[in-house]
């Protein structure tokens, strides 16, 4: 299989945000890895657009995704780890069983996202808004949601250690450590 260079270099043929979408969504399907690929806009571009596209348990390990607008996507499964998404458009965007460790997500509007894992390891939602976010079953270490807005955020049977919540917004948010647990709303 080509390298993720080789496969940005397709991607980057594409001119403006035209085919960019289904360029991804074709060099998934083909198995190639997608790993430290740059898909962030021009710096002339607000956002490359990239909405609902398929990236179902694709390689992005490392990849640069800020300024990218994913809402709707499904990337259920993929190796997100190291991956940057600072000021990205993720709403909607599925993420369960997606490796996230050390992914940074600053900025990003990501309401109603699943992520929905096993296990999410100093991953940054600094600024976010994880409004209705779902991080169900979860055991989350060293994460930073500082400064976010998490209005309805749920963590349904997750356990948490050493995250920070510093001068985060949590209304309405869901907590249970385990699935017997009674429920916790704040």
């Amino acid at each position: 299989l080509p390298s993720s260079s080789a496969a940005s270099d397709v991607y980057k043929r594409q001119s403006g945000n035209s085919g960019k979408r289904e360029a991804m969504a074709y060099l998934n399907k083909q198995g190639h890895s997608l790993a430290g690929v740059d898909i962030s806009p021009p710096e002339n571009a607000s956002y490359t657009y990239l909405y609902e596209v398929d990236l179902l348990a694709a390689n992005l390990r490392g990849a640069v995704l800020s300024g990218v607008d994913l809402r709707g996507a499904n990337l259920k499964g993929t190796d997100l780890s190291g991956a940057e998404f600072i000021r990205s458009k993720l709403s909607g965007a599925d993420f369960t069983g997606a490796n996230v460790n050390g992914a940074n997500f600053s900025g990003s509007f990501m309401s109603g996202v699943e992520l929905n894992n096993r296990h999410i390891s100093e991953a940054d939602f600094t600024r976010s808004d994880l409004s209705n976010a779902r991080f169900d079953v979860s055991e989350i270490f060293r994460s930073r949601f500082t400064q976010a807005y998490m209005k309805g955020v749920h963590f349904r049977a997750s356990k948490l250690y050493n995250v920070s919540f510093e001068g985060a917004i949590l209304t309405c948010l869901l907590y249970t450590s385990d699935a017997a647990d009674e429920e916790d709303s704040v």
